[in-house]
């Protein structure tokens, strides 16, 4: 029963938001893993999904390929992903939090010091592909959040 709900949500995402199969399936139950790519920054996130409309995995928020840091989220629209960012042992001084607007493919990223919220990046485009992030990123771009 809970793949026939998987399914008519995967439906419902596609004649809602017009999107592809495999934009749809990145926030479908029980997928993944996938590698998200934040194409204007050199950031990447390994993400899967559970029955219970969870997203879960890593961010490479520093772009080293070694500091991945723990994200856990939600698919009901939007879906979310957040987490506190650390490097070295060291929690960056904000929590982040990632918009999916899986229909456009962008996301927006916001940040909190537990006193205000405030934006680090709206309307950016995101890409993905199957499997777990690997190898370090080549792409010589700036990180989505500084340091």
């Amino acid at each position: 029963m809970k793949k026939l709900i998987g399914v008519f949500v995967v439906a419902a995402a596609l004649m809602v938001l017009s999107v592809t199969p495999a934009q749809a399936a990145a926030f479908a139950p029980n997928g993944g893993p996938f590698c998200v790519s934040l194409t204007n920054f050199c950031d990447r996130i390994s993400i899967s999904t559970d029955a219970s409309s969870n997203n879960f995995g890593f961010w490479d928020w520093t772009c080293n390929n070694i500091d991945w840091t723990n994200v856990l989220g939600q698919n009901a629209a939007p879906a979310t992903t957040g987490t506190r960012p650390v490097a070295g042992g060291v929690p960056f001084n904000y929590t982040a939090n990632f918009i999916w607007h899986v229909g456009p493919m962008t996301f927006d990223l916001w940040g909190t010091n537990g006193s205000s919220t405030f934006t680090f990046q709206t309307n950016q485009p995101f890409t993905f592909t199957t499997g777990k992030c690997s190898g370090s990123p080549a792409n010589g771009l700036p990180r989505s959040v500084g340091r």
